[in-house]
């Protein structure tokens, strides 16, 4: 494994393997999804599973993220 892979898994054996803590990480992960689909490395459903994860992932941060300024916001009182 080279020190950019390396980089990328922080470790793990695979970047599929990782932990997904960030929507970069879900970025990163679909990417290596996608590659490993081109080389026939991972069966379809398994891939089709862990793209579903990645994207309710990515929904559920996004819309805790934006509830977060939201609130933040009204906390204000709406003001700038």
């Amino acid at each position: 494994m080279n020190s950019k892979n390396k980089e990328l898994t922080r470790g793990y054996t695979s970047l599929l393997e990782a932990p997904i803590e960030s929507i970069a990480d879900a970025r990163r992960c679909l990417g290596r999804l996608i590659l490993a689909l081109q080389r026939d490395e991972l069966d379809c459903p398994k891939a089709r599973t862990m793209i579903y994860a990645l994207i309710a992932f990515s929904q559920l941060t996004t819309a805790h993220d934006f509830e977060a300024r939201l609130i933040a916001l009204e906390a204000k009182g709406g003001k700038k």
